[in-house]
């Protein structure tokens, strides 16, 4: 077959099994009882526990030969088993100096727990030709969330779920080692744009393969079948009905948050982002060409035309026309011939039904919003005045500028469209988690100085009056207030009035998701606001933010769902991005949360979309992405096996399957 059929590594502990084995003991343990096997320990445990593996003999293990960390485990109890994992060096954090895995095991199944090794990047000492490539041929890693593979100290195991448990711990073994002798081998990829220095069952190898593939999908789509019980709009007939609007909205209804669709029925976002072609097979051309085992020509007669240029964002700075080539888009060619864009188009809609997919996300193929089938949402972007990195400053005319011309402009008609979910502006501004992080850039940014900074500096001067009342309350020795615009150390705040700068930050955050909104109000009063996709924010950007939103949307990557920070503002929260990425699949990087088999990354999914669904704030979650990211990295190296859909067009059926489940029963999960 040509499905992705993952291959699960069931291990049990027979004499038959050899790994090479780095000895363990228990350390530290909470509400666990544990007996000595040869190897490992039988466990058993009531409700949630938690334990940690340390070394045998010594302090630390030297795990630099390691890519992925397995441990043996059978499930010996009649419950499903969460075992949460993390890998500490000394001084580990939730988000530093760790790195952590999540494994669901079923009542009897043997498997291994899976931790990818999380490393520094290492541009300097591998071939220029990977460019930034996130994960690479040798299995590495690379994440800004990162741990010290030579010095690690302890296994921690936590476990959250509630009754009986009982498992054995078997052999602690590498189950994906380094391999430094694949580092600058080449090609990298395949005609197809596939690894190619890796097989797997279902990789295409001819055009005879790739076409057999519409048979293949053909059958998983007839075995799913499109769930009944959903309204118009995908909303739940089941459930009670409100007033029709015509339009989504939000409403508390039984102590939680939703959507309410057009027509009133109760209506929970399970969306995917990068839905369609845009953003999936391309990857750079300006390298050594020696990583392509077939690169088309550009004037290659048929498949020349996949070559393109592609604006991207390197490092928070534009650059433009940057040579790219289409390796999706070609495989539809080759697969689907002539008519292949109308037919990829048609295609990716009926795969929302069987896929359990109700909501067009973030950065999709405008194509398929046009088509009005399927809840979508608007992604806006636009040219605006720097307040700091990635930063807009709200208060210089240039930024409403540009954000009213691209709502103008923008390619989808959303004005007044009860298909349109709702409004995306920005994507993870750098709102930094500490106030006075962010107003120390904010003043260091533009020597020149900024509109913002003129806000910022009146409104220190209103306060302190003098120069000198300010200094002895920042620990600062300007001059004037206007040298406060000129400025370009941040360490000249390291000291700056933590109210202060939280006040500013409000009044900062304030008037742009102010601006932002009377925007959208102007062009489309009907159409929810859904925030700006945050991956930071102190408190009181926060509670601006809430002024303004309608929804807050916050790109979350954990194993368990949660509102975050962003949940005390009285707000709904829609988890704008989340994935685990397969790191044994046919792809390279480890994603920003992993799993170790495409059998895990279904059942993280299904996990995370059924607990997500109970939670009173959270009204949706997008997983990113719906196609795989190109092996040898999109524009800045992710590479990624996070698809419903492969580079070759081939169903990820583990993923798929688990998300139609979550999706055909998605308010079935609910909690009485």
């Amino acid at each position: 077959m040509l499905v992705k059929i993952s291959l699960s590594i069931c291990l049990l502990f027979s004499a038959t099994i050899v790994h090479a084995s780095i000895p363990y003991k228990i350390g530290w343990h909470k509400g666990a009882v544990f007996q000595s096997l040869e190897p490992g320990y039988a466990v058993t445990a009531k409700d949630g526990f938690a334990m940690t593996l340390v070394p045998k003999v010594g302090s630390e293990w030297d795990m630099a030969r390691i890519s992925v960390l397995g441990v043996e485990l059978k499930n010996t109890g009649s419950t499903e088993l969460v075992l949460d994992t993390m890998l500490c060096n000394d001084g580990a954090t939730d988000w530093s100096n760790s790195s952590q895995g999540r494994t669901i095991i079923k009542p009897g199944e043997s498997i291994p727990l899976g931790i990818a090794l999380r490393r520094d990047a290492d541009y300097a000492g591998t071939d220029p030709a990977y460019l930034r490539m996130s994960g690479k041929p040798n299995g590495n890693f690379r994440h800004w969330h990162t741990i010290d593979p030579k010095n690690v100290k302890s296994l921690k195991i936590t476990c959250a779920s509630m009754g009986e448990h009982a498992f054995e711990l078997g052999t602690m073994f590498a189950l994906q080692s380094m391999d430094e002798s694949k580092l600058g081998v080449f090609p990298i990829l395949d005609g197809f744009g596939q690894y190619a220095l890796k097989e797997w069952p279902d990789k295409v190898a001819s055009e005879e393969q790739l076409k057999a593939g519409i048979e293949v999908e053909e059958k998983l789509m007839a075995a799913l079948g499109v769930p009944a019980g959903f309204s118009k709009y995908g909303g739940w007939k089941g459930g009670e009905r409100f007033e029709a609007t015509g339009f989504f909205r939000t409403q508390q209804h039984g102590g939680r948050w939703w959507f309410v669709d057009p027509e009133g029925y109760l209506f929970w976002s399970a969306g995917a982002n990068c839905m369609g072609v845009e953003y999936s097979g391309q990857t750079p051309t300006e390298r050594n060409l020696a990583v392509f085992g077939q690169l088309p020509a550009k004037d290659d007669p048929v498949y020349g035309k996949f070559h393109t240029l592609i604006d991207v964002e390197d490092n928070y700075q534009l650059r433009e026309k940057v040579p790219h080539y289409d390796f999706t888009r070609a495989n539809l060619f080759r697969k689907y011939g002539a008519g292949w864009e109308d037919r990829q188009i048609s295609q990716d809609l009926a795969r929302m039904k069987y896929c359990g997919i109700n909501t067009i996300g973030a950065w999709s193929d405008n194509a398929l919003a046009r088509k009005k089938q399927v809840p979508y949402t608007v992604m806006l972007h636009y040219e605006y005045a720097f307040a700091a990195e990635k930063l807009p400053d709200p208060f210089n005319p240039e930024t409403r500028d540009g954000l009213r011309k691209a709502i103008k402009e923008y390619p989808v008609d959303f004005k007044n469209d009860p298909w349109c979910l709702g409004a995306f502006v920005n994507n993870e501004l750098h709102w930094n988690n500490n106030a006075r992080h962010m107003v120390a850039g904010i003043f260091s940014h533009n020597e020149e100085g900024t509109e913002v900074k003129k806000v910022f500096a009146q409104w220190l001067e209103e306060k302190y009056g003098t120069v000198a009342a300010f200094n002895a309350a920042w620990k600062t020795s300007f001059q004037s207030l206007e040298d406060l615009l000129g400025v370009n150390n941040k360490a000249a705040f390291n000291n700056a009035n933590p109210k202060d700068c939280d006040e500013l930050a409000f009044l900062m955050a304030d008037a742009f998701f102010g601006m932002v909104k009377d925007e959208l109000q102007r062009h489309s009063p009907n159409i929810l606001y859904l925030g700006s996709r945050m991956n930071s924010g102190s408190q009181p950007v926060i509670r601006a933010a809430a002024k303004h939103v309608d929804v807050l949307s916050a790109n979350i990557y954990s194993y368990k769902p949660n509102a975050g920070h962003f949940g005390g503002a009285g707000k709904p929260v829609l988890i704008s991005e989340f994935h685990y990425a397969n790191v044994s699949g046919n792809n390279l990087g480890c994603g920003l949360r992993s799993a170790q088999d495409a059998v895990q990354q279904g059942r993280l999914y299904r996990a995370f979309v059924a607990e997500a669904v109970n939670h009173p704030q959270i009204i949706g979650a997008h997983w990113f992405q719906w196609r795989d990211q190109n092996a040898a990295g999109r524009y800045d190296g992710e590479n990624y096996d996070v698809g419903f859909f492969d580079i070759a067009d081939l169903p990820n059926e583990d993923l798929i399957r688990a998300a139609a489940d979550a999706g055909r029963n998605l308010y079935d999960n609910l909690n009485e």
